[in-house]
């Protein structure tokens, strides 16, 4: 029993010097609430963007898809007018160009 007692009375200053167990527990709880804590507001933060892209998402498509329809009707529009002008320009040309080609009065022939 002395013996023991001697053992334990060994141990004491170890057990009051030596904090590693103490402090590893505390590390160990720290991380876990920092952990929980961080997951919980990330968690939070994934719902709120997925909220807003979601949002986002369908009026933006119904935004773009009314303004397309509504440009692409006016682009439309003014492609055709560009394009009755450069045929009409392209009739002009032929027309001179036509002209141009056959002179009235002399030709090569000797007339």
């Amino acid at each position: 029993m002395i013996s023991q007692v001697g053992r334990e009375l060994y141990k004491v200053p170890l057990r009051i010097l030596d904090h590693r167990v103490f402090v590893n527990g505390e590390i160990e709880a720290f991380l876990e609430n920092f952990e929980v804590r961080r997951n919980d507001s990330e968690v939070e933060k994934l719902f709120q963007v997925t909220e807003t892209v979601g949002s986002l998402k369908y009026d933006l498509s119904e935004r773009c898809i009314a303004s397309g329809n509504q440009n692409l009707t006016q682009l439309g529009c003014e492609v055709n007018h560009l394009l009755d002008g450069v045929n009409e320009l392209l009739a002009k040309a032929k027309v001179e160009r036509t002209v141009s080609q056959h002179p009235a009065g002399g030709s090569a022939t000797g007339t």
